[in-house]
């Protein structure tokens, strides 16, 4: 099933599995950071952000959102001066999250990896303060059987780098197999890897609330019906104003939409809703009309 393409979803696809923080709860933190926004910048893709007289959609995107998903990275090897341009024309503060290549994760399957990696490295370092954290997306098939691969990559990174990690595992028993995954979160916890939570009407299996560190990086694929999503969104919200109160000290939140368009108005709805419960002023975009679509707050 191809995410973001979802269908007609039912009621157990509105709602977030019942858990608590979890990590040992603590209390608010006053340096809390959230960054917020696309899998891109594209204006084809995301048509209801650019005002028609934009020259530059990077230039423009980066002072509507603080951050964005760097996914192309997982389908190009970009030459470190690709880097140093989009450097150089984002605005000040903004965020670039890479997703590692997919000849590392899903052609090779993390064997043989150092020198594709600290190839990968080398380039994206070129963002400087501008490089958050970098993710690694697995495919559906790679699960436990794999554990020894990815042990040795993840401690590899670890002692390699000082880039924060996350990961996005894509086969359900790394999280349903009672047995195994303690050892799973334990060796993400002992390496500071933060282990991502996808939200896609789709697969609910893998929706598993599990943090790693006292990070949420949430990827939320909308299933393109705006009451439904709204809703999502909403649920959202409220987790994870709950789980700031509890210690959370850093949220990264990136909306995808089969129909890329509608993005920008679900990230901007979201960044509405997080301030109102959280009392934060996270800037939002300035263009969009949220009445569009029905997405009016």
């Amino acid at each position: 099933m191809k995410l973001g393409a979802a269908g007609n979803p039912g009621p157990d696809d509105l709602s977030l599995p019942d858990q608590p923080f979890a990590r040992e709860a603590g209390t608010p933190v006053e340096d809390f950071a959230a960054y917020v926004g696309c899998s891109g910048w594209d204006r084809k893709e995301l048509k209801n952000l650019f005002p028609k007289n934009t020259q530059d959609d990077l230039k423009y995107y980066s002072t509507q959102f603080n951050s964005v998903e760097l996914n192309a990275t997982f389908y190009h090897q970009f030459p470190a001066s690709q880097f140093k341009e989009w450097k150089d024309r984002s605005a000040p503060g903004f965020v670039f999250f890479p997703k590692l290549s997919h000849e590392i994760t899903h052609v090779a399957r993390l064997r043989d990896f150092e020198t594709p990696v600290d190839q990968f490295v080398e380039r994206i370092s070129i963002l400087g303060e501008k490089l958050g954290a970098v993710f690694a997306q697995m495919h559906d098939t790679f699960g436990p059987q794999g554990f020894d691969r990815f042990e040795a990559f993840v401690k590899y990174w670890r002692e390699s780098y000082k880039i924060p990690l996350a990961v996005d595992m894509r086969n359900a028993e790394w999280f349903s197999d009672d047995t195994f995954s303690p050892r799973f979160y334990r060796l993400l916890e002992d390496n500071d890897v933060t282990n991502i939570i996808l939200d896609t009407a789709g697969r609910r299996d893998l929706i598993h609330m599990r943090l790693t560190m006292p990070i949420a990086f949430i990827r939320f694929v909308g299933c393109g019906i705006d009451d439904i999503d709204k809703r999502r969104l909403d649920t959202w919200a409220a987790k994870l104003a709950e789980w700031k109160s509890n210690g959370l000290t850093e949220l990264y939140f990136f909306v995808h939409q089969h129909e890329g368009r509608d993005s920008p108005m679900l990230a901007a709805y979201f960044i509405e809703n997080f301030n109102a419960a959280t009392g934060l002023n996270l800037p939002g975009p300035s263009i969009l009309n949220l009445k569009l679509k029905g997405l009016d707050p």
